[in-house]
């Protein structure tokens, strides 16, 4: 692009740190710095989730004790910013690296703000089970069962002559021609070498 602004900026590093790329996102804020931009706290909170969700912990200590001294924000300007969808990311991180402080205060955030989303329990509980934290992840499935929520179960499709049918596991619903079982039977008990060959 010919004409670079914070706004062009913010976008590639926020997109970056959407799909994981740390490492883009802290190159881009470099080249950002070196070429006399200056972030503003959209481009800080971008840059801050990304780090956190990919375990950068100690640049994002670095960058977040920089805001006032740098860039002449308050701290406190971009703690008030993040959505559900940034403490989800922390949550998803914390869920990677097996983090389970911070993934309790981003749970505790999104308890707040999205009481009723199951997939917030699902991920602590996952933290939980990673450490082997039983008890705390039992008493994260009794909270499920007592806020009656479901977590809707990922599914699969398939389209047969024009019409869609879906299913998912434990689902005996979809009813399969003799036909077509035989044939994913003989899919599950061929070598992985022959598939390629079908």
């Amino acid at each position: 692009m010919k004409n670079l602004n914070v706004v062009t900026w913010t976008t590639m590093i926020s997109c970056f740190g959407v799909h994981g790329k740390a490492d883009e996102v802290l190159n881009l804020f470099k080249k950002m710095n070196v070429l006399g931009f200056k972030p503003n706290s959209v481009t800080l909170t971008g840059i801050l989730a990304s780090c956190s969700h990919s375990g950068h912990i100690t640049q994002s200590k670095k960058i977040f004790n920089s805001i006032r001294s740098s860039y002449g924000f308050e701290p406190g300007m971009v703690k008030t910013v993040p959505s559900a969808s940034v403490w989800g990311a922390l949550l998803g991180g914390s869920l990677v690296h097996r983090n389970v402080e911070t993934g309790e205060v981003a749970v505790r955030h999104l308890f707040e703000m999205e009481p009723k989303n199951a997939s917030n329990y699902v991920a602590l509980c996952s933290i939980y089970d990673s450490r082997g934290m039983w008890k705390d992840a039992s008493w994260v499935r009794l909270k499920v069962r007592r806020l009656r929520l479901d977590k809707t179960p990922g599914f699969s499709w398939i389209s047969i002559r024009g019409e869609i049918h879906t299913f998912y596991q434990g689902n005996s619903s979809f009813s399969l021609d003799q036909k077509t079982l035989e044939t994913l039977e003989w899919i599950i008990r061929t070598p992985l070498f022959v598939h390629s060959e079908i």
